[in-house]
């Protein structure tokens, strides 16, 4: 029974892995594109047995650590171990002495969990390593996201309103609808217009070609028909001598 209760289980768990999506294991910043890249962080996840959330959740935190582990935030004055050391980092040396740079590590980190970006260009905003840094540095971060999101609110109306565009003119013009590749719109709506004026240049020239054509044939249909009218003129002149 427990031998089958474990293989059962061990199925799942098989089963609940290859189903998670790679974007459900990466952070912000964290690209993994290669097929070697994605079976590997599928397996330490699955090693794991955390949730996505826990696995994120502890990705984001070894992160955040590495990069202020060399900030003044880490006060690098004191003396060994320091932060970078990895016994302190697993909270195997230091005892309390570090406990407020892993709550402010901890605190920074919520911020990747919420899908914020950064790097280690945020040790620079710590000069003294003071409480009041790390919450000026959350809020510009957050300030940042806030106006990210808005910019891309924005750049996704503009998308929707050029798609309109060319809907309409592809509907106007009974041009059949096409494939639109959203990363370059005003490229498609561009191009779009560029080949419906080709389309009505091309008319266009012919319309004029059919225009001449008509004012030829109706040119030799004159000449035609003053010929015909001098024929019979002839003819009748021709027909008066005789009676006289």
């Amino acid at each position: 029974m427990s031998f089958l209760f474990h293989l059962i289980l061990l199925i799942f768990i098989t089963f609940f892995v290859n189903a998670v999506q790679l974007d459900e294991l990466l952070i912000p910043g964290e690209t993994c594109s290669t097929s070697l890249c994605i079976k590997l962080e599928k397996r330490l996840f699955k090693k794991s047995k955390l949730s996505t959330y826990e696995w994120k959740k502890k990705k984001c935190y070894n992160k955040t650590y590495d990069i202020l582990a060399e900030s003044d935030l880490c006060h690098p004055q004191e003396a060994y171990p320091g932060c970078k050391h990895p016994l302190v980092k697993n909270g195997q040396l230091g005892g309390g002495r570090f406990n407020q740079f892993k709550e402010n590590v901890k605190k920074i980190s919520k911020l990747c969990e919420n899908g914020i970006f950064y790097d280690i260009e945020i040790r620079e905003h710590f000069v003294y390593g003071k409480p009041n840094e790390v919450d000026s540095l959350i809020s510009k971060l957050s300030d940042k996201k806030t106006q990210n999101k808005r910019e891309n609110t924005l750049q996704n109306m503009k998308k929707e309103e050029l798609i309109k565009k060319i809907r309409q003119l592809e509907e106007k013009e009974q041009e059949p609808k096409k494939n639109i590749h959203e990363e370059n719109l005003e490229y498609e709506f561009e191009k779009l217009k560029k080949q419906i004026i080709e389309k009505r240049t091309k008319e266009l020239d012919e319309a004029k070609k059919l225009r001449k054509k008509r004012q030829k044939d109706l040119e030799n249909a004159k000449k035609e028909e003053r010929k015909l009218q001098e024929e019979f003129n002839k003819l009748i002149e021709s027909q008066k001598k005789t009676q006289e």
